[in-house]
């Protein structure tokens, strides 16, 4: 949607420095350990000029991979992302402009683009599965292997630590409270009350 939220390219590591308030306290802080960096950004003291130093170190590092695997996403130069890596968000209507997306469109457009790369493999239809308690549930009901690597066809749905009787499969998202199921029309799980189709 135009109004959405896109980025931000940037990383950032924060934390409360209290080591005033436990000398205030009258409290003191007793640390064993093993390596000069083991205790780099602890709370209870201020930091050294070399531990700086390397923290920087790697929250640079991070944001350069962060920048490449964003060029390599949207297949554009490293140095035409760096240029916009400065840790500032856009709404989608300025990220298209700036080509970090596609194009602008709804949960529709969503489900629409989703469907199209499997079209030609399998006759599918997605369903909204909204989470019901503490634990979502998602389904892959497919007998190909791009959506299930198993190659089995769910029976019926099951909680998100497993599929097919086996462990989660590697490819699906971690569970959330609202996720899509992409479920064969052939074998497919019976709906049930937590589960609302979408429109086709």
């Amino acid at each position: 949607m135009k109004a959405s939220i896109v980025g931000s390219i940037g990383v950032i590591a924060e934390w409360f420095n209290y080591e005033e308030l436990v000398r205030w306290a009258k409290l003191r802080a007793i640390v064993f350990k093993a390596g000069e960096f083991k205790d780099t950004g602890s709370p209870l003291r201020k930091m050294t000029p070399a531990e700086k130093v390397y923290f920087q170190g790697l929250i640079d590092n991070m944001h350069r991979q962060f920048i490449h695997s964003v060029a390599e996403g949207r297949h554009m130069p490293e140095d035409g992302i760096r240029a916009i890596a400065n840790g500032k968000v856009w709404t989608g209507q300025q990220a298209l402009g700036l080509k970090l997306i596609d194009q602008i469109g709804d949960f529709q457009t969503a489900v629409k683009e989703t469907r199209r790369p499997l079209a030609s493999r399998a006759s599918l239809r997605l369903s909204a599965i909204a989470n019901r308690g503490s634990t979502s549930s998602i389904c892959c009901s497919a007998t190909f292997p791009s959506i299930c690597p198993t190659g089995r066809s769910c029976s019926r749905r099951t909680s998100a630590s497993t599929i097919c009787g086996n462990k989660l499969c590697p490819n699906l998202p971690r569970p959330v409270d609202w996720g899509l199921g992409l479920l064969a029309k052939t074998g497919a799980p019976a709906a049930d009350k937590g589960e609302n189709n979408v429109p086709t």
